[in-house]
């Protein structure tokens, strides 16, 4: 007050939380009300001369009993000193917890292993000058963790109570009854039940998974109607978890399931690539000694190729010529075996040009170009000599162009395309796209359900599904899914 005096005012302890992380400190703030304007104060209660500490006292006022993994609060603990002096009472005071947000000198803890499971020991210290006192209180920390060792299924509870699992193998008479309809690969399904357990507590249940299970996932199996998939996770320890409130029948098993009486069947398509090697005749725009080599009239759809008939040339007609992507991906121009009347003609150099040689019936013909006709002759010396104009598409003797005028092959003075075919050594690249196949799914598609051995259904022989209004057996149910 202004006149100095001092008034107590009664307070609560509150426990500190850090808003940042959550975390839970043993500091604590002061909390009151008051009715008074002015300067407040705060401090410890000093201790009169001549006391000194003889001991503390820890009292724990909340449950001393905690799940496995839980954080024990801090809140529920008081500590009190007592100091004494000769020919006086006892002096006792309130301690405070020391930590990195407390503002006096005040007792520490030692933190218990809320991960092992058993009676834990809690031990205060205090030190006042030389004199250092302890005190301590246990609690217990219980298992989380019921099981059932024979079928290796667990639960992981969150409330402290007692609990009793019955676990019974519901797997071979599971499947038909409860609509759960094809089930890729095996499964297990178990009855599974919780003594103990409160309705609409949530508890992780763990189980294993079956061999063979490439994609698991768990199902809740009602007593009538579909099986309905769960939310679920897979372990590295082989085993798939999932929280339920509830118990009944559970199934693990492929996650690629069909249900009766609705969905999209889709097999889903493919995307390979492959190569070959083989020897074809190759789009060029010029020509090299030794060289073999078809003359075409086009570069695409078909060709007429230049052919030799005797003395003279004639073609032949409609071979087809092909474009296609080799292994580094560049398209190629070509042609494949071409028919037994086409002619092959091999480049020989001459100066700056080659002749070009056709060997017919184990006789060698060269290919003369004179005035505006074409013939064929034996003697090289008579043999036109041929020139590829810097890579423009055609030949040239010096005076006359070659060409394809129709079904005829001659010579001309002015220039015409032709097209040049070099035989070659080529690596091509295929790539074959096999797009996904999407069915409609119905019940009335699903055939011979009495015919279920066990717990696996014959998909392959009794699945039909309708695409575009026609119904269609479903036999390739490799990569097989389902999509809602």
């Amino acid at each position: 007050a202004a006149d100095g005096t001092k008034t107590p005012i009664d307070f609560k302890l509150t426990q500190f939380v850090d808003e940042e992380t959550g975390t839970t400190h043993g500091a604590y703030y002061l909390e009151f009300t008051t009715d008074y304007t002015g300067t407040f104060a705060y401090g410890t209660v000093a201790v009169p001369e001549g006391y000194i500490l003889d001991s503390i006292d820890a009292v724990y006022s909340g449950t001393t009993d905690f799940l496995k993994g839980a954080e024990l609060p801090m809140a529920p603990l008081s500590v009190t000193a007592t100091y004494t002096k000769e020919g006086a009472e006892d002096f006792v005071r309130p301690l405070f917890y020391q930590d990195d947000y407390a503002v006096f000198d005040g007792y520490t803890y030692t933190f218990p292993d809320m991960t092992t499971v058993g009676e834990q020991t809690i031990t205060v210290t205090y030190t006042d000058g030389e004199i250092t006192c302890t005190d301590s209180f246990t609690i217990t920390v219980h298992n989380n963790t019921v099981e059932d060792k024979e079928f290796g299924i667990s639960i992981r509870v969150n409330v402290l109570g007692n609990y009793a699992m019955s676990v019974e193998d519901k797997t071979e008479d599971t499947f038909v009854t409860n609509g759960l309809l094809g089930l890729l690969s095996d499964y297990a399904a178990y009855d599974i039940k919780l003594d103990g357990h409160a309705q609409g507590e949530v508890v992780t249940v763990t189980m294993p998974i079956p061999a063979g299970i490439a994609n698991p996932a768990v199902y809740y199996v009602p007593e009538s109607g579909k099986a309905e998939k769960l939310d679920s996770r897979v372990n590295e320890d082989g085993t798939v978890s999932f929280e339920t409130d509830h118990f009944s029948t559970y199934a693990v098993g492929d996650g690629t399931v069909i249900e009766l009486g609705g969905g999209n069947a889709t097999v889903e398509g493919s995307t390979t690539t492959t190569t070959e090697t083989k020897e074809v005749y190759v789009l060029v725009t010029s020509m090299n000694a030794a060289g073999d080599y078809l003359i075409g009239s086009a570069n695409s759809g078909t060709t007429n190729l230049l052919t030799v008939t005797g003395n003279g040339v004639g073609n032949t007609q409609n071979v087809a010529v092909t474009t296609k992507a080799n292994v580094s991906g560049t398209n190629v121009t070509y042609i494949e075996n071409p028919p037994s009347t086409a002619t092959i003609w091999t480049a020989v150099a001459n100066g700056n040009g080659y002749r070009l040689r056709a060997t017919i019936n184990n006789s060698q013909r060269y290919l003369v170009g004179s005035n505006n006709s074409l013939s064929s002759n034996t003697s090289s010396s008579n043999a036109s000599t041929w020139y590829t104009n810097n890579g423009s598409n055609n030949l040239y003797n010096g005076s006359r162009y070659l060409q394809a005028n129709g079904n005829n092959w001659t010579v001309n003075s002015r220039s015409r395309t032709v097209y040049i075919y070099q035989k070659q050594t080529v690596t091509f690249s295929t790539t074959n796209v096999v797009p996904d196949t999407t069915y409609s799914v119905e019940a009335d598609n699903i055939e011979n359900i009495a015919a279920v051995s066990g717990k696996q259904v014959d998909l392959a022989s009794k699945l039909f599904a309708t695409q575009n209004g026609n119904k269609t057996q479903v036999t390739d149910l490799s990569d097989l899914t389902i999509k809602y």
